[in-house]
C-alpha cells in the first residue's frame, strides 16, 4: 500500500463545492449499496485526479462517507460490501497517482485493513457477491446525506440522516424472489421512480412557494426540471390518509409519511410474510402513523391487522377509508389485475383519488391494467416517467432500461 498522501494546501472555495458534490453522490451510492463496479463509473471515475489523491479530500471521504457518527448504528452496510468499495477506492486512488501512486489517507487504509482481517479470507474479490443475502439498504432523499457507514453493521437509520437529509432504511433481500418464494422482500424500480418522481414534484412546490414568498428559488427534493410540473401527477399528499396495496418494502407509503406530510398511512399486502417485513421496516423508520395489515385485492378495504389478534395494537380486521391510493409494480400478473382495479375502483368511487406506477415489462399486460380501467369507468391519465440522465440530479439510483409509467386516477364517470 501507498503512504498517506502529503498535506494539501487549504482548498479553495470552488474545490470545496466539488469535492462536496462527489462526496455527496459516493455516499447517496454507499449506502443504497450500489455495485462498486457501477459508483466507479458513475463517482469515483470522473473526481478530478488532483482532487481523489490530496489529503483534505480523502478524510473528507473517510469522515463523511465511511465513518459519520452513525457508523455504530447496526443498519450500515455491511463489512463486505465496504470492505470491497474502500478497496475500490484505493485502487482508484492509486491509478491516480500515476507511476509512484497516490497516497492512502491513514484513516481510510487503517479502515480497509482492519475489515479484511475481520472477514474470512477470500470474501472479498474473486467474484465473490459484494451483498449479503440480506442487509439494509438506506435512500437518501433531498439534500444528501443519510444514515451510516464505516462496517459498523452487518447488516443509518431511517428519518433524519447526515447534514439533516431524510432518510428511509429498510431491510431488503437481494433475490427477485425471497426464500420465502415472495417477490415483496426488495424495492422495485417502480416504487423508486414513483419515490423520485413525487420527490421531484415536492421540489418544485417548495419552490414556487418561495417564489410566493419572496425569498427567491432553492430548497426541494433534488433533481427535475419546470416541465416536471405538467409532465407528472400533482397530488397532495399533506394531512391525508394513504393506503399502499402491495406494498412490498413499504418504501412508497413510508415516504408518504417521512417526506410528504401524509398523516396516516396503512401499508398492505396479501402475504403475511411480507407484512412481517414491513412492520420491521415500519420500525426502523418512524414510530407513529404507519399501520400494517393483510389486504387482498377485491375485498374491497377489508384489512386484517395481525394472523394473530392484537396485532398493530388492534384486533380481527377493519375497514380503511384512504384519501389516496398508492400501488408500485403492482400490474405485473395480468391474472389478479382485475382483482387490482377492483380494489381501486372501491375506493376511488368513496372519493380516493389514486397513483399507480407500473414497469411495463410486457405491453399486452399493461393494457389488460388500462382496458380494466376503462371498463369500470374511472377517470385516469397515464404519464411517461423521464428519470434524471445527470447524477447530480438522480435522487434514488434504479434501472431505467425498462419503461415506467404512472397512472393518475381521479373519479369515476357518471
Amino acid at each position: 500500500m501507498s503512504p498517506s498522501p502529503s498535506p494539501s494546501p487549504t482548498p479553495s472555495p470552488l474545490a470545496t463545492a466539488t469535492a462536496t458534490t462527489h462526496l455527496t453522490l459516493l455516499r447517496r451510492q454507499y449506502l443504497q449499496l450500489l455495485p462498486s463496479p457501477t459508483i466507479h463509473t458513475t463517482t469515483l471515475s470522473r473526481i478530478p485526479r488532483e482532487l481523489l489523491c490530496s489529503e483534505w479530500f480523502q478524510q473528507r471521504m473517510y469522515d463523511e462517507v465511511f465513518a459519520p457518527p452513525q457508523a455504530q448504528t447496526n443498519t450500515s452496510p455491511s463489512r463486505r460490501y465496504t470492505c470491497t468499495l474502500l478497496k475500490r477506492v484505493i485502487e482508484v486512488v492509486q491509478e491516480g497517482g500515476g507511476e509512484e501512486g497516490g497516497g492512502i489517507n491513514e484513516d481510510l487504509l487503517e479502515l480497509y485493513m482492519a475489515l479484511m482481517g475481520e472477514l474470512p479470507k477470500g470474501s472479498v474479490g474473486g467474484g465473490v457477491g459484494e451483498v449479503e443475502e440480506r442487509g439494509f439498504v438506506t435512500y437518501c432523499l433531498g439534500g444528501g446525506g443519510g444514515g451510516g457507514g464505516g462496517g459498523g453493521g452487518d447488516g443509518g437509520g431511517g428519518g433524519m440522516g447526515m447534514s439533516g437529509a431524510t432518510s428511509i432504511t429498510l431491510l431488503e433481500s437481494k433475490h427477485v424472489i425471497s426464500g420465502h418464494g415472495h417477490t415483496g422482500a426488495r424495492t422495485w424500480e417502480a416504487a423508486l421512480a414513483a419515490g423520485e418522481m413525487l420527490m421531484v414534484m415536492l421540489g418544485l412546490e417548495r419552490k414556487k412557494k418561495k417564489g410566493r414568498d419572496g425569498e427567491g428559488g432553492g430548497g426541494g427534493g433534488g433533481g427535475g426540471n419546470v416541465d416536471s410540473a405538467t409532465k407528472y401527477p400533482q397530488i397532495d399528499f399533506t394531512d391525508k390518509t394513504v393506503l399502499e396495496l402491495g406494498a412490498g418494502t413499504g418504501f412508497l407509503g413510508l415516504l408518504c409519511k417521512i417526506c410528504l406530510g401524509a398523516k396516516q398511512v396503512v401499508l398492505t399486502d396479501g402475504d403475511w410474510r411480507v407484512c412481517a417485513g414491513l412492520r420491521e421496516n415500519v420500525a426502523l423508520n418512524i414510530g407513529d402513523g404507519v399501520k400494517v395489515g393483510r389486504l387482498l385485492w377485491g375485498e374491497e378495504g377489508r384489512v386484517v391487522w395481525s394472523e394473530d389478534e392484537g396485532g398493530d395494537g388492534e384486533e380481527g380486521e377493519g375497514e380503511v377509508k384512504p384519501d389516496i391510493v398508492v400501488g408500485a409494480d403492482v400490474t405485473y400478473d395480468s391474472s389478479v389485475i382485475p382483482h387490482l382495479v377492483r380494489e381501486l375502483a372501491y375506493h376511488v368511487s368513496r372519493g380516493a383519488e389514486a397513483l399507480v406506477s407500473a414497469t411495463v415489462r410486457n405491453e399486452d399486460t399493461y393494457r389488460v391494467f388500462t382496458e380494466g380501467l376503462d371498463s369500470a369507468k374511472l377517470i385516469w391519465r397515464e404519464y411517461e416517467w423521464a428519470p434524471p440522465e445527470a447524477e447530480e440530479e438522480k435522487i434514488l439510483y434504479y434501472p431505467t432500461s425498462t419503461r415506467i409509467r404512472f397512472v393518475h386516477i381521479t373519479g369515476c364517470e357518471a
